[in-house]
């Protein structure tokens, strides 16, 4: 059963794939406003690649939001197992964030429960859960790696950086449409638009993905170096996926891309000027393994 409170205001960007025949609809079923963007099925994708981890992506989202005073925008990709949010001022909503808002429910609701999430989530995620009773429970990306983990642990809830969310009550399905929902009921319950329910977690200042080309049969070698590295600086490092170094101010990561000649390294700190100094030191030595 789903309790919404009060009606939204909402844009939906389908990218032209699946959601665009389902989702308006089911949010007019529920009393919401819905302004539809690319909500037509074609395969061609004329207008925008359906991918809701781009910030690229979401440019004509964020504008329609802003033009038509909508409390929020949500955007799908091709089959609707990825979504992402935007506030009303037009401002992405981090996927890492988004699981914190799904988390409070959960916190709430259970005790001491373990929220699974992976390698690259914010310490604001991490500091968020452990300071409101939960375990953080960190593990490798990828829909298999997740949900065996939540089966592992009992965990109720799971998150990606790349959109995906899981829900141990909607049986661990990739489901977007279902988090959308969620999501959905959550903010109809605030208060508080959006943004302003997402400002307080934004107190580290983090760096977009990088893809570093690298040969399939180097990349192992290149990330086993920079974990020897810094290992033997005696910085904090934790291996579940790539490398992930944690310095006093914040944090690095270097993975192998599953499935291009890449690596994927992710930056965080406490200001612009610590993530500077740490993404100059990490590269350097990345520079030297190459």
């Amino acid at each position: 059963k789903v309790d919404i409170q009060r009606g939204l205001k909402v844009v939906v960007d389908a990218g032209n794939g699946t959601c665009g025949k389902i989702f308006p609809n089911i949010l007019r079923n529920l009393g919401c406003e819905v302004k539809e963007l690319y909500c037509e099925l074609d395969g061609n994708f004329p207008n925008h690649i359906p991918d809701p981890n781009t910030e690229e992506t979401l440019t004509d989202l964020r504008n329609k939001v802003i033009e038509t005073k909508s409390d929020l925008g949500i955007a799908f990709d091709g089959d609707g197992d990825r979504v992402s949010f935007v506030d009303e001022k037009g401002n992405i909503v981090r996927s890492d964030i988004t699981t914190i808002l799904f988390a409070k429910e959960i916190l709430e609701k259970y005790k001491n429960p373990k929220i699974v999430h992976e390698v690259k989530f914010s310490r604001t995620f991490i500091d968020y859960v452990k300071s409101n009773g939960g375990i953080p429970v960190m593990t490798k990306v990828g829909y298999p790696n997740i949900v065996s983990k939540m089966l592992d642990v009992d965990s109720p809830l799971g998150g990606e950086f790349s959109g995906h969310f899981y829900f141990k009550e909607n049986n661990y399905y990739e489901d977007g449409i279902f988090a959308a929902v969620k999501f959905i009921e959550y903010l109809s319950k605030q208060n508080k638009g959006l943004s302003d329910l997402v400002k307080p977690f934004l107190k580290y200042v983090s760096s977009r993905e990088l893809r570093i080309p690298c040969p399939d049969d180097k990349k192992e070698d290149v990330v086993r170096g920079i974990k020897e590295t810094f290992k033997s600086r005696k910085y904090e490092i934790k291996s579940i996926d790539g490398v992930r170094l944690e310095f006093k101010n914040g944090w690095a990561l270097i993975r192998s891309s599953n499935t291009e000649p890449e690596l994927s390294v992710r930056f965080e700190a406490t200001t612009r000027e610590k993530l500077e100094q740490i993404k100059t030191m990490v590269l350097k030595e990345l520079n030297k393994q190459m």
